[in-house]
């Protein structure tokens, strides 16, 4: 399997990891939205909202490859019916 984690940080410096249950990339490639759950992942999108500081982490642990995205521009916004066919069970 794969794996994704998921990290920001507050304006105070603290960082918060959380593993994500999916994510889908825009047909441009210029945008890729994570999912989370929100009651487990709290502190992440806490800081996200506040910082927009975002990085995430693709893994593929069977074959060590791993590609890591950082940005500075994130969003929180609830999911979409169309989303749930990109969250991993």
């Amino acid at each position: 399997g794969r794996s994704i984690i998921v990290s920001s940080v507050n304006r105070a410096g603290q960082v918060s990891v959380m593993r994500g249950l999916g994510a889908r990339v825009s047909a441009d490639r210029r945008l890729i939205t994570l999912f989370l759950s929100r009651r487990q992942s709290e502190a992440v999108l806490a800081a996200v909202l506040e910082t927009g500081v975002v990085a995430v982490v693709f893994a593929e642990p069977i074959s060590n490859l791993a590609l890591q995205i950082k940005g500075h521009n994130g969003r929180v916004r609830p999911i979409d019916d169309g989303d749930w066919a990109a969250v991993v069970e």
